[in-house]
């Protein structure tokens, strides 16, 4: 979801993914954490931060989704 796009909004990713505000907060938090997604202020609506994915959680996400088809194919 989030590498299909450049950014998404804290707010909109907790409406894709179904997830509680205050739990998506947290996931955010711990993948910033790692360097997998950063934060950024968004120039339109400064209450607001967009989320970006940062090159190494593109390719972690990659890596996961081709190991996720080989599971759905062996099945």
């Amino acid at each position: 979801m989030v590498i299909s796009q450049k950014e998404y909004s804290q707010t909109k990713i907790s409406k894709i993914t179904k997830v509680d505000k205050n739990i998506t907060l947290n996931m955010i938090d711990a993948l910033e954490a790692k360097s997998l997604l950063k934060r950024q202020k968004n120039s339109n609506n400064k209450k607001k931060n967009l989320i970006l994915i940062m090159p190494e959680g593109k390719k972690l996400t990659k890596e996961l989704y081709k190991e996720m088809l080989e599971t759905k194919d062996s099945c």
